[in-house]
């Protein structure tokens, strides 16, 4: 079954266009996280990369500078919130626009997906592991996705390269060459999805 969205015309089959269903859902709920993530305020963004002393003195030293710029914390939280909330009326409805640079897939794989819904990709690191795990449940089945998704992957190759915090198990943040390499090796060990045993009684059940 083949859709077209948009007055472009972009051809997708009924799978793509759940993949970019996925991918713009995940946007859209994004941008209301962040309208009622009002403790931004009074906790900016920047503090979470603060990385506190474990030294007793040091860490009250910490404490003191951080009361002390404090309101200017809190000025430059409310402001970067207002910001956003002004902007959220036009990011929303961007969603639901077909992108002038959305193209239907080129190549019938993982990264082929991802090269083309680019233009709807604007999300953070956790949603846009969720959108690749997803997008791999639908082209490639339950079953292929309890072995092989980017949350795997992804700890698998930043283990390798030993960015694994220790301490709690988490994958150091802003790794975006493991990730890039994480998908990369899940595209190729997925292959094309057209070829795969799910899309294919996919495609029996849609014209039968």
């Amino acid at each position: 079954m083949i859709k077209v969205i948009g007055k472009q015309g972009v051809l997708l089959t009924d799978q793509e266009f759940q993949c970019y269903r996925l991918a713009k859902r995940l946007r859209q709920r994004a941008l209301w996280r962040t309208i009622f993530s009002l403790y931004r305020i009074v906790w900016p963004e920047l503090l979470d990369s603060v990385e506190w002393s474990s030294v007793l003195w040091r860490k009250l030293s910490q404490l003191i500078v951080l009361a002390t710029v404090w309101p200017l914390l809190v000025l430059w939280g409310l402001t970067v919130y207002l910001i956003g909330l002004i902007k959220f009326p036009f990011k929303l409805l961007q969603t639901w626009l077909v992108p002038n640079a959305l193209r239907a897939p080129g190549e019938k794989t993982l990264m082929g997906i991802h090269n083309a819904f680019g233009p709807v990709l604007d999300l953070d690191q956790k949603d846009y592991i969720a959108c690749i795990d997803g997008w791999v449940l639908i082209l490639f089945g339950a079953g292929v996705a309890l072995d092989k998704n980017l949350s795997i992957y992804l700890l698998q190759v930043s283990s390798e390269r030993k960015d694994i915090d220790h301490r709690t198990g988490a994958v150091a943040e802003g790794l975006r060459s493991n990730l890039s390499v994480a998908r990369e090796y899940l595209s190729r060990d997925l292959g094309h999805y057209l070829s795969s045993g799910h899309s294919r009684h996919t495609s029996r059940q849609q014209s039968s």
